[in-house]
């Protein structure tokens, strides 16, 4: 997929992994894609790298890491990345917020990442602590926006001083659950993400096919390219679709409700599953390129998820060969993830509101 060559840069550039690669040209089918967030512990490095290791034998298209608003967060985040650099596996997409950072910290940030060989960023606004409202660094960002133009400066100032080689992709958030003006709203703000330099778009929870459809549907006439890729959410826990709401806004329809309502867990992850892989399976009719799954670091899941979605002769990779023994125990949902990114709430303006 070519780079859109109105946005700004070097119009002869093309895109790296996840923008070129998660529309598979010809014939091939769709691939899919992870979520994973660094170890809270670090004595739970070993396990989140085990779950890296299980979901790496779907032969992914890549994994995003997320990044968690305190210190210790960020540099766990920063060493899972470096480890899949160093792996040479599976690409690795590194999430980057600009909560709590100001302009000149950012751009140092970056020029660290490029230099230690990250060439896949996902700007986020980012969230902040759990109990705290959203406020801007006094000297920092305060849109997505401004954060893909700011990586596309660090960018071309390390590629002019010659310390640069390959491409950087650059992929942003999207909001699909939303209606009227706020859809137009959400739209201006990826034409804005688009035009600072974005190249490829990861949608927030949604659970209705219809509204990822609209929003594929409506983005060209704004002007939008990009291409989109839903996020997926395992519907196998009902506890953290109930968790999920309260930091989203977006409810889990009746119907899926009630079809996960039943006391036996396997009958229930089976339903979850085959629920899951109806979304999907609902998004690529509509046209996207691919999938990618938020895991919250739980391999058995997106391993069952994609087992059943190559049965049903939806995505490529081979079958897996190996699941974990043991994974970190399921935490607090990271207010890093892509999931939860771009979630409106009365006191903080969705980034919809101020492209």
């Amino acid at each position: 997929m070519a780079r859109n060559p109105e946005r700004a840069g070097d119009p002869r550039r093309r895109p790296r992994v996840p923008a070129a690669t998660c529309c598979p040209p010809g014939p091939g089918l769709p691939r899919i894609s992870y979520e994973l967030y660094p170890p809270r512990r670090p004595d739970q490095a070993e396990a989140v790298w085990e779950t890296v290791r299980a979901l790496a034998t779907t032969a992914p298209q890549f994994f995003s890491i997320t990044y968690p608003s305190s210190a210790p967060g960020r540099a766990a985040s920063r060493d899972l990345v470096e480890r899949l650099l160093a792996d040479g596996g599976v690409p690795a997409v590194a999430h980057l917020t600009v909560v709590g950072t100001s302009r000149a910290e950012l751009a140092a940030r970056v020029r660290a990442m490029l230099a230690a060989g990250v060439r896949d960023f996902l700007a986020l606004r980012g969230d902040p602590e759990p109990g705290r409202q959203w406020e801007p660094h006094p000297d920092g960002l305060n849109r997505a926006t401004d954060l893909v133009g700011l990586i596309r400066r660090v960018e071309a100032d390390a590629r002019a001083a010659g310390l640069l080689d390959g491409e950087v992709s650059v992929g942003c958030a999207v909001y699909p659950h939303a209606h009227g003006e706020r859809r137009y709203r959400e739209l201006v703000t990826m034409r804005a993400k688009q035009e600072s330099g974005a190249d490829f778009a990861i949608t927030q929870v949604f659970y209705d096919v219809a509204e990822f459809a609209a929003l594929v549907r409506e983005a060209p006439s704004a002007g939008v390219s990009l291409p989109i890729l839903p996020g997926i959410i395992p519907l196998t826990d009902p506890g953290r679709l109930r968790r999920l709401a309260s930091l989203s806004g977006v409810e889990p329809p009746a119907g899926l409700v009630a079809r996960l309502d039943v006391p036996d867990p396997e009958e229930r992850f089976a339903r979850g599953i085959a629920a899951t892989a109806d979304l999907v399976e609902g998004t690529l009719e509509a046209g996207a390129p691919g999938v990618h799954v938020f895991t919250f670091n739980q391999s058995r899941p997106a391993l069952a998820l994609h087992a059943e979605l190559r049965r049903r002769g939806l995505v490529e990779g081979p079958p897996p060969r190996t699941e974990p023994t043991s994974e970190p125990a399921p935490t607090a949902i990271p207010t890093s993830t892509a999931a939860t990114s771009t979630t409106p709430s009365p006191a903080t303006p969705t980034e919809g509101q101020t492209p």
